[in-house]
Order: C-alpha cells, then sequence, then structure tokens
C-alpha cells in the first residue's frame, strides 16, 4: 500500500461524526400533543414558499411534510411532491407501515 493510501484511510477514520441530535431542531410552534395524557408525535404537511430563481424561472411551491416528536423535535422533513394528495398518501403510507419496519444496518 502507498504512503498516501494509508494517510487517505487515517483521515477518515480520524474523522469525528456529528453527533445525531445536531441534525434535528425544534418548531417553534409545535407544542406537545397529548393522547390520553402521553405525548404523540406529529406529521405536519405544508407547502413550500415559491422563490423566482430567474426571470421566467421558478423554484419551490412544491408540498413537504415533517414528522416530529411530542415535544416538537424535527425527527425528519422529506418533500418534493408536486401536490397536496401526493404529500399526504406519503404520510398515509408511512403511518400504516413504519410500525412494522424492519431495521436493517450496513457496515
Amino acid at each position: 500500500m502507498t504512503s498516501e493510501i494509508i494517510a487517505d484511510r487515517r483521515l477518515v477514520a480520524d474523522r469525528r461524526r456529528e453527533p445525531a441530535e445536531s441534525h434535528f431542531r425544534r418548531l417553534d410552534k409545535a407544542g406537545p400533543a397529548q393522547a390520553d395524557g402521553m405525548l404523540t408525535g406529529m406529521f405536519e404537511v405544508y407547502r413550500a414558499d415559491e422563490v423566482r430563481m430567474t426571470s421566467t424561472r421558478f423554484g419551490g411551491g412544491d408540498w413537504h411534510w415533517r414528522l416530529s416528536d411530542g415535544e416538537g423535535l424535527i425527527l425528519l422533513d422529506t418533500g418534493g411532491y408536486a401536490s397536496e394528495g401526493e404529500c399526504l398518501r406519503a404520510v398515509a403510507i408511512l403511518q400504516e407501515n413504519a410500525g412494522f419496519a424492519s431495521v436493517s444496518r450496513t457496515s
């Protein structure tokens, strides 16, 4: 092995990963939701702001959903749906199947 490859591998091994908490943020407007005295999560469906990119081209305006825990911590935020209906269907599919999903670990 060349010294360059060994040095590259050391750099990769020495990198510290960001803590998972740094990828989450809190929803300012969301308070804890309660069901039978227990905190529950929440799906929020929203439309992204439309932004003018050039004089004739716009970006944004697509539909997104995000999942937060009972205390308003955003766990997942995704989007790019052309319509609110498509976005709501994605949320419904997740609600139906997420509890049965297995966890796969890759090395």
